[in-house]
C-alpha cells in the first residue's frame, strides 16, 4: 500500500478535488485514507494542521495525532506555489474531534517539491 509521503507531483492532477475518507483506529494506532478507490497509509506523526498568523512554513505547521477512533469524509485539495505543493484533506467535521477546537478544517497530508520529484524519476 502506498503512503501519503509517497505522493509526488505526477499524482497531483488525479487527486485534486477527489472525494476522500480518512480513518484512524486508536486501538491499533493505524491511520489511512481512501482517495477515490485508492488506499494510502498515513505514517505515524505525519499529520499536521496550520497555526494562524504570519510565520515561516516550518513554524506554521503543528503535528498531531488522533486520540480516538475517527472516520471523516472530505475532499482532497492541492495547493501549489512555484515548485512547492501541499496535499490537504478538507473536512467540515474535524473541529473538536480531539476535544480541542481546530483553527480550520484542513489537515495537511504531505508537502512536496516538484523539482525534487523530477530528479527522482
Amino acid at each position: 500500500m502506498k503512503t501519503t509521503q509517497e505522493i509526488n507531483v505526477f499524482d497531483l492532477s488525479g487527486l485534486d478535488m477527489e472525494k476522500a475518507t480518512l480513518y484512524h483506529h486508536d486501538k491499533d494506532n493505524i491511520t489511512y485514507i481512501y482517495i477515490g478507490a485508492d488506499k494510502y497509509n498515513i505514517p505515524e506523526n505525519s499529520l499536521a494542521v496550520a497555526k494562524e498568523g504570519d510565520m515561516p512554513l516550518e513554524e506554521k505547521m503543528i503535528g498531531f495525532s488522533f486520540r480516538q477512533d475517527v472516520k471523516l469524509d472530505g475532499v482532497i485539495a492541492i495547493f501549489q506555489v512555484d515548485e512547492f505543493y501541499m496535499v490537504t484533506f478538507v473536512t467540515p467535521n474535524f473541529t473538536n474531534i480531539n476535544g480541542e477546537e481546530a483553527a480550520n478544517d484542513v489537515i495537511v497530508l504531505t508537502l512536496g517539491n516538484a523539482l525534487k520529484d523530477l530528479e527522482n524519476v
